[in-house]
């Protein structure tokens, strides 16, 4: 058992890529049944292609310096690097998030659902991408919150910039793949097969200021000044009100006064 297991583990990429593209390509033509010339993929990908954002780009980036620089990678002197497993867990951890994104923009395609079910569709996706990776891949070494953070940023990117497909690419390009392949950020392998690892003491906070950051500098740039005043101006009122109706009360005395 444990030889099949060891197995399995060894090419855990292999195996999910080819998985995934083939449940991929029966889904894909399931969901576009209706489309006459059943030419799913094709009529998606030059839909949703265009120029890549410079935004996307540079959130990228920051995202890969600061994770880096808060990380303090330290070489694994110890770990047999091997160039093979190196490219293959790079090219797996883009196609491990890039085909189920693709699905949901054909879904979203086919079967639009409109923006005001835009944060549910966000949590009912990364639930269900969580869930069933948890189920399915049960032999992997790392499969933790950064897997989530990482499909809500794809998602994320999905939803506010729908009209060009390429910007996702850029993403896992510059900073997801890079961070599992090299950093040991690996949701299968962990940081059995990569160069560097990063300091056991890099914390969830640290993480989620940096994603929250990439998030609000595509959104800004993706909005005018006066639609984000707008927002947060919403968003204090809000959190004024909570306040205001759960504060407690004052408290009686042994007289029954207050």
């Amino acid at each position: 058992m444990e030889i099949i297991k060891e197995w399995i583990w060894d090419r855990g990429w292999s195996l999910i890529t080819v998985s995934k593209l083939l449940s991929f390509y029966i889904m894909a033509q399931f969901i576009g049944i209706r489309d006459s010339g059943r030419r799913v993929l094709r009529n998606i990908w030059e839909i949703k292609t265009g120029a890549i954002k410079k935004e996307v780009l540079l959130s990228s980036a920051i995202l890969l310096v600061l994770s880096i620089f808060t990380g303090w990678p330290a070489t694994l002197s110890q770990t047999s690097i091997q160039n093979g497993q190196v490219v293959m867990g790079y090219l797996g951890n883009v196609l491990f998030y890039l085909i189920d994104i693709f699905l949901i923009v054909i879904l979203q395609h086919y079967y639009p659902v409109g923006n005001s079910k835009r944060p549910y569709r966000l949590i009912f996706f990364c639930t269900v991408f969580f869930v069933f990776s948890k189920a399915i891949y049960f032999y992997a070494t790392d499969l933790h919150y950064f897997i989530i953070l990482n499909f809500l940023f794809c998602l994320y990117i999905v939803e506010y910039l729908p009209t060009n497909f390429r910007n996702v690419v850029a993403l896992l390009l510059i900073f997801v793949a890079p961070m599992a392949a090299f950093f040991g950020i690996d949701p299968i392998w962990g940081n059995s097969f990569s160069v560097f690892a990063l300091d056991k003491h890099f914390s969830v906070v640290t993480v989620l200021i940096s994603y929250l950051l990439g998030f609000f500098y595509i959104y800004v740039k993706e909005n005018s000044w006066e639609h984000v005043k707008k927002l947060t101006v919403t968003l204090i009122h809000q959190l004024t009100r909570y306040r205001r109706y759960n504060r407690p009360g004052p408290v009686e005395g042994r007289d029954g006064r207050r």
